[in-house]
């Protein structure tokens, strides 16, 4: 299984540093305040997590001072990753060096707001990344559509680039964006229930089983009598997401998970305060290899119901849980880590919030 600890910046640094030393190679830690961090801190977190830890480093990119974020890349292991979302607030030139100098050797992800960000340093950005650096690119739609492709066009097959757009918006416009789309790059559409069917049939074969689509569905909006042909339609690489999955009926859930054959992707995507768990183990025993299933607010769920869909999942169904800490006992939380399969991933949001002795038995559990 795969464990995922969130902390935030109200975590004391010795309480950080203990849980990175406690963590196994299944588990991952999450700081969202490194941009808060003081060269000290910096370094004893990173110091902390060397090159055998599992670390995500987030920085607000209107927040950063750009010496933390040189200090980070100098001294950041194999397995730390640099997460820095507003890209577009950080000083252009401290930014192009900090992705010079995270090489191919460095991961990094930037994400840049498309409503906010210059050409040109998103280009500059895209030119300095190495193998290892992902170039987000959200609320794409607000950018011209010129500047969209040539932004796609200067990624290339080279280049790591992930792109959200919007449906509600000209299908041919997605359409020319999939088609400038390069190897490495990603084309994520967020409400794709916006579009109708000789729209998304356009898109799907567009993308043929060479692109990168996402395509995104809200449950309680879309035609769900139409699901099953598009899971069956999708290519290759093709992701076909369901959120708000409990708004679905249980019919046309179930066909949607059969229309994949195993080969198409699809990703059923629940609200734990709103789902019966009955219906989420269900889902779970219907799904084939490529089918994975996600509950957010999964503390909503009674615990039993949740060692059910994880009994279900078994060791080769993919289902991930995401819980709050402070609306879950750690009892329960370190029975669920235990109970979790091979390809299972608990996600824990605020984990600041568990008391020191349980978060190191959980961290131990997951080990």
């Amino acid at each position: 299984m795969k464990l995922a600890l969130h902390f935030d910046g109200s975590v004391a640094i010795n309480i950080l540093r203990q849980a990175i030393l406690a963590a196994g190679e299944n588990t991952t830690i999450h700081y969202s305040a490194a941009h808060d961090l003081d060269a000290s801190h910096m370094l004893s977190v990173l110091s902390a997590a060397g090159s055998e830890k599992n670390l995500v480093l987030g920085f607000d990119g209107a927040r950063l001072d750009p010496r933390s974020l040189r200090q980070a890349v100098s001294f950041a292991g194999d397995r730390t990753t640099l997460d820095i979302s507003a890209a577009q607030a950080v000083n252009p030139a401290a930014l192009v060096t900090a992705i010079t100098s995270a090489g191919d050797g460095k991961s990094m992800r930037a994400v840049f707001s498309g409503a906010r960000v210059n050409e040109e340093i998103l280009r500059s950005a895209l030119d300095a990344a190495g193998r290892q650096v992902d170039i987000g690119l959200g609320a794409s739609q607000s950018l011209a559509l010129e500047t969209l492709l040539a932004t796609l066009r200067a990624a290339g097959d080279q280049r790591k680039l992930a792109v959200e757009l919007g449906g509600a918006q000209p299908a041919a416009n997605l359409l020319q964006a999939l088609e400038a789309a390069g190897a490495h790059t990603g084309i994520a559409i967020n409400t794709a229930h916006a579009l109708d069917r000789d729209e998304l049939q356009a898109l799907m074969l567009g993308a043929g089983n060479g692109k990168h689509l996402s395509l995104s569905f809200n449950g309680g909006q879309m035609d769900e009598a139409s699901l099953p042909q598009i899971v069956a339609a999708a290519g290759t690489n093709t992701l076909v997401r369901l959120n708000t999955a409990e708004a679905l009926g249980a019919g046309h859930l179930l066909s949607a998970i059969e229309a994949t054959g195993n080969t198409r992707q699809l990703s059923v995507e629940y609200n734990g305060a709103q789902t019966p768990a009955a219906g989420l183990v269900q889902a779970i025993e219907a799904a084939g290899i490529s089918t994975s299933v996600s509950v957010s607010s999964a503390q909503g769920v009674a615990v039993e119901g949740l060692v059910s869909a994880l009994g279900a999942a078994g060791k080769t169904k993919k289902l991930d849980l995401q819980f709050n800490a402070g609306q879950l006992p750690a009892a329960e939380l370190q029975r669920l880590v235990e109970a979790a399969g091979n390809r299972c991933g608990l996600s824990i949001n605020g984990a600041q919030a568990l008391p020191l002795p349980n978060l190191l038995e959980v961290l131990k559990a997951a080990a």
